[in-house]
């Protein structure tokens, strides 16, 4: 990590615009992702929505973890 003294020159890289385009792909990418995932195992793939909200997102993945699983075998 830098030191704190570099952190106004790093805020001068990208405008604040930039980053928050950034962000937001990012995040839109990882939803869809796990989207994918959630489809793939048998779940409504709009429970990878809950990951935009912070406090809700760890509850949803430890309700899936520990969850009857759809496509698993009786």
């Amino acid at each position: 990590m830098l030191p704190l003294a570099y952190a106004p020159a790093l805020s001068l890289l990208l405008p604040t615009w930039a980053a928050l385009l950034i962000v937001v792909i990012l995040a839109t990418i990882a939803v869809c992702a796990t989207g994918l995932v959630l489809a793939k195992v048998g779940r409504n793939p709009y429970w990878a929505l809950l990951l935009y909200f912070p406090f809700l997102g760890v509850p949803a993945l430890w309700y899936l973890a520990y969850a009857r699983w759809p496509r698993q075998k009786a």
